[in-house]
């Protein structure tokens, strides 16, 4: 608890030190759930997408028979042959939304996929 201090509420926070970009190790924000700084961020998460256009929450979308749909589900159905069950996600393994390659995706029911990015919050601090 040596990196921990009380705030006015008597919560232990962490210092602001502690928090830093994981890309360039900039120092971030001491309230906020992100863990890269804004530019490293956008480097990330937006290459050039190619083909496509990106969703607000940052995901490539593609258009199939007249409708936009989010890339990564198409990839996971085509390549496993199935639908996607009721429930369940597309997790991307290394957490780069652009990136659809069939062996970084990943099925996982809501709960799962809510406690896995739950669990690296608290580890990275957030």
């Amino acid at each position: 608890m040596a990196n921990l201090k009380r705030n006015k509420l008597g919560r232990f926070v962490r210092n602001k030190e502690d928090r830093h970009c994981l890309n360039c190790g900039k120092v971030l924000c001491r309230y906020g759930k992100s863990i890269r700084c804004k530019s490293c961020r956008n480097k990330y998460n937006h290459p050039k997408a190619g083909k496509g256009t990106l969703s607000d929450k940052g995901h490539k979308l593609i258009t199939k028979k007249g409708k936009q749909i989010r890339e990564h589900r198409y990839v996971w159905e085509k390549t496993n042959n199935m639908k996607i069950p009721k429930g369940f996600i597309i997790h991307h393994i290394d957490n780069n939304k652009i990136n659809n390659k069939p062996d970084n995706l990943m099925l996982m029911s809501n709960a799962e996929h809510t406690s896995l990015h739950r669990a690296q919050r608290i580890w990275l601090g957030l």
